[in-house]
């Protein structure tokens, strides 16, 4: 059969539902990526990656995001997991977008309401996952365990997997804006150009770049940060800016210190 895709694009950097016509209709598609530019934009900040190093993302359904989801039973799933390299990260998220009814949970539909994308800016070291697979094969050869699901073993191993330790990623369940004792905080307790500020569906994320930490700080920072109100965790899972979570779309408030020209926040300075 002839398959015609057709995409449609809305200018200014943010992506409109695919469809793809068919001979005898039209389907949609799942949109996982909501904002080209924003996606780009993350994409370049990541750090390169050594030839033994990935990147590892994963679509998840969360059911606080959708009043629809509250048919599936668990509250987080995971229906998707991915590697990459930095050059082709944009074309792997981009597959993620399948005809919509295809992502299910026990037989359930998972509504698009319901995602959000995942992944660990830093990268995963694909040589020691390798080591820990082998093992892990041994073992389940002497167990005499079945070897149905072996991609979801590699993935997992993979996942375990750290390679170079880029940043640390704190996770603030607050309303930075509206609290400006926070930044003041952050002004206090690290250099501004160590730092990174991801604007989240539930808060925000401080990614602290190991690299650029000045030496004064370097005994402190962490202790500050993980006292700052609103503190979750100190974790790897990172919302991707420009992707979906749930109705929301993250973003970066600023990159290395610097606010982005296009937010308008008089109010949120580094002093």
């Amino acid at each position: 059969m002839l398959i015609i895709g057709i995409i449609f694009i809305i200018k200014r950097g943010v992506e409109a539902p695919q469809f793809y016509r068919f001979k005898g209709g039209i389907i949609m598609n799942y949109s996982i990526i909501k904002d080209q530019d924003e996606l780009k934009r993350f994409i370049d900040w990541l750090p390169d990656l050594l030839p033994n190093e990935v990147f590892y993302g994963w679509l998840m359904s969360r059911r606080k995001y959708c009043d629809e989801a509250k048919r599936i039973k668990s509250d987080a799933a995971q229906l998707k997991r991915f590697v990459s390299s930095k050059e082709r990260l944009y074309d792997t998220i981009a597959k993620l977008e399948i005809p919509l009814g295809l992502y299910k949970i026990n037989g359930v539909e998972v509504p698009v309401e319901s995602m959000a994308l995942y992944i660990n800016p830093n990268p995963r070291d694909c040589r020691k996952a390798s080591k820990s697979l082998i093992h892990r094969l041994v073992e389940m050869e002497y167990n005499h365990e079945q070897f149905d699901y072996l991609q979801r073993i590699c993935l997992t191993e993979i996942h375990k997997a750290s390679g170079a330790k880029v940043f640390t990623n704190i996770d603030i369940d607050v309303n930075v804006k509206a609290n400006d004792s926070i930044y003041s905080s952050i002004c206090n307790a690290i250099n501004q150009d160590a730092v990174t500020i991801v604007e989240t569906r539930g808060g925000y994320h401080i990614l602290v770049e190991h690299s650029k930490i000045s030496e004064q700080y370097q005994r402190t920072w962490y202790k500050a940060l993980t006292s700052l109100p609103g503190f979750d965790t100190s974790h790897g899972e990172l919302p991707v800016p420009g992707c979906i979570q749930g109705d929301f779309i993250p973003r970066f408030l600023n990159i290395n210190g610097s606010f982005l020209h296009r937010l308008s926040l008089p109010n949120l300075r580094f002093s």
